[in-house]
Parts: structure tokens; C-alpha cells; sequence
């Protein structure tokens, strides 16, 4: 959702072929639905969010190392 707002900021000319919904009002309250739900997993289930953060982490590595072939 950042990713959306900051790339609508910078760049509003570009074609798209999907707008979305009431811009800017739904994508912020997703964010701040996710962020949320993100901040929850962790107060109550500590072993959850540390194994979503390692599975993150990995998939993010590798598509860096896959990206710089």
C-alpha cells in the first residue's frame, strides 16, 4: 500500500490497468488494517510472527540472488 501511494505520487501519468477504489482512502485504511494485524501476530503469538519473518526474510533473499543473475 506504500508502494501504491508513493508510486501515484510520484508517477500520476502512467497507464494502469487497475485503479483502485476510492483513492487514497481505501488503500491507507488497508494499511492500517495490515499494520495492525502484523503488530497483533506478534503480542500473541511471539513463535508465529518469528517463523513469518523468517519465511519473509528467505524469500527475499533469494529473489535478490535470483534478480542479480
Amino acid at each position: 500500500m506504500i508502494t501504491l501511494l508513493k508510486l501515484r505520487q510520484t508517477e500520476p501519468h502512467l497507464p494502469r490497468p487497475f485503479t483502485a477504489p476510492a483513492f487514497p482512502y481505501f488503500p491507507i485504511i488497508a494499511l492500517i488494517i495490515s499494520t495492525t494485524a502484523f503488530i497483533a501476530l506478534f503480542i500473541y503469538n511471539i513463535t508465529l510472527g518469528i517463523i513469518y519473518l523468517s519465511l519473509l526474510a528467505a524469500v527475499y533473499l533469494i529473489f535478490n540472488l535470483v534478480d542479480r543473475s
